[in-house]
């Protein structure tokens, strides 16, 4: 609330017009917006990578020997786990952001 206040004053120093408020509130409404949509592009891009992938290694699998499956599997389960830390980090980073939006609304309301 103090941030909001100290910019409000700074904002009547600089003889800003409540338009102008108004105007810099929307681009940051705006700049947030662009930045959960392109998170979201970014985890569709990575469920893509990830279908492809699964695709391109089932068909090698499938001409495999077994020694070399058995190998395969072990490299997949390890790739998996890869996965699973990146889609916890790609996870929390759209918490951190949400709790972020979330955040600067309540203050907003104050």
């Amino acid at each position: 609330m103090l941030l909001v206040m100290t910019a409000a004053v700074a904002a009547c120093i600089a003889g800003c017009s409540k338009e102008d408020i108004e105007a810099a509130r929307e681009a940051g409404t705006n700049a947030v917006s662009k930045v959960a949509d392109k998170t979201i592009e970014l985890s569709d891009e990575a469920k893509g990578v990830v279908d492809r992938t699964k695709e391109h290694i089932h068909e090698r699998i499938v001409k495999m020997p077994e020694e070399t499956t058995r190998q395969a599997a072990e490299i997949l389960g390890a790739a998996g786990e890869g996965a699973k830390d990146a889609g916890e980090l790609l996870n929390e980073h759209a918490v951190s952001l949400q709790e972020g939006l979330e955040f600067r609304s309540k203050d907003r309301e104050k």
